[in-house]
């Protein structure tokens, strides 16, 4: 009897552990918000999870069926989200935190940006250097958007009626995708910073970015540039660790900042 209660109690004390640590952040890539629940749900590569938060300071493991390294999370309606995970897309329920849909990629390897704009979902693949675009129902059928002279596509946003994406390479770039004049894909800026990430606008249409300057402790930033991207920007805040696709939450003006190589939400307000 006693081998058994303390096998059952070992039992217990790991599924416990085993929980508490899918809780955890650990490599958080990226944050968006429900505003329909009040929380926030954040892509965690270390656990291959989806978290929810209140706060993005305590976190619950939310949804975790079979993934692999999850990045970009998009609301594509009220109740249903996507997740870029390496070379698939996957669609999972808020209002039962469930998986409902997932979909690969056909020529994608490591799907890393993702974006909405009117009925489309737009989507980068950093190691392919690739753009899709899909409609936002399944089958999702994407199809691949000219982009030649890109090079590691990441962090996308809607501007406007236009989408940004940034560059993870040396003096990362800023292109924009035009919907209105057959998806063109357009340079925009070369910035003299490295390795840029996440990209996000404000209620100004200010422009801010993550660049990870090298892939190290506190080497990363972010930097804020007017509507017209003019100038070489301003760093906002430095000494960042990783820092990966950044969210900018219109509703407290508060930027919601993933720090990948230390595990944790850094808030800029």
């Amino acid at each position: 009897m006693f081998k058994i209660f303390s096998a059952v109690f070992v039992f217990l004390f790991m599924l416990l552990f085993y929980q508490a640590t899918l809780s955890q952040l650990y490599n958080p890539e990226s944050i968006v918000y429900d505003g329909k629940r009040d929380q926030f749900y954040i892509s965690n590569i270390g656990t291959k999870s989806i978290l929810k938060s209140t706060d993005a300071q305590s976190f619950s493991s939310m949804f975790s069926t079979d993934l692999s390294q999850p990045k970009a999370i998009i609301a594509s309606s009220q109740d249903l989200f996507l997740v870029a995970d390496l070379d698939r897309i996957e669609v999972f329920s808020a209002e039962s935190n469930t998986w409902v849909y997932g979909e690969a990629i056909a020529g994608a390897s490591n799907l890393n940006g993702l974006a909405l704009l009117g009925s489309n979902v737009y989507m980068t693949d950093t190691d392919e250097n690739k753009l899709f675009r899909m409609y936002n129902y399944v089958p999702f059928s994407p199809v691949e958007i000219q982009a030649n002279g890109v090079n590691k596509p990441n962090g996308i946003t809607a501007v406007g009626d236009k989408l940004y994406f940034v560059t993870f390479e040396t003096n990362g770039k800023i292109f924009s995708i035009d919907p209105n004049n057959d998806y063109a894909v357009t340079l925009l800026k070369e910035t003299s910073y490295d390795l840029l990430d996440g990209i996000a606008v404000d209620s100004e249409g200010n422009i801010y970015i993550s660049s990870w300057g090298s892939v190290g402790i506190a080497a990363g930033s972010i930097i804020k540039f007017g509507p017209d991207l003019f100038g070489s920007g301003t760093i906002v805040l430095d000494n960042l660790s990783g820092p990966a696709d950044i969210y900018y939450h219109l509703s407290d003006n508060n930027l919601y900042i993933p720090e990948m190589l230390t595990s944790k939400i850094t808030k800029l307000d």
